[in-house]
């Protein structure tokens, strides 16, 4: 068995056309990997957005839980001081006197 150093040109054509292929598949992949890019930073911003809205939510809930707090000791009777000076006025007019 001899090995033959003779380059046919159809051999060059199928070398030239795995080149253009590859590279052509190397091209279309850099295109999808900038879009995959773009995409990511996108969801980065509206996840910012999102924990900006929760932490937002949370502080709000927050202060109902504390009114309704304040709003149960003054039905109770606790938190509300009246000034000595004004209490009779005030018990005159909350008992309709």
């Amino acid at each position: 068995m001899t090995i033959e150093p003779v380059v046919k040109v159809g051999d060059l054509l199928t070398l030239i056309g795995f080149l253009v292929i590859g590279l052509g598949i190397i091209w279309t992949m850099k295109g999808e990997l900038k879009m995959l890019s773009r995409d990511v930073q996108s969801q980065g911003l509206k996840i910012d957005k999102l924990e900006q809205i929760v932490t937002t939510q949370a502080v709000q809930n927050e202060r109902m839980n504390m009114f309704d707090r304040r709003l149960d000791d003054m039905a109770h009777g606790r938190g509300f001081v009246i000034h000595r000076e004004f209490r009779s006025a005030a018990e005159s007019i909350l008992d309709g006197k």
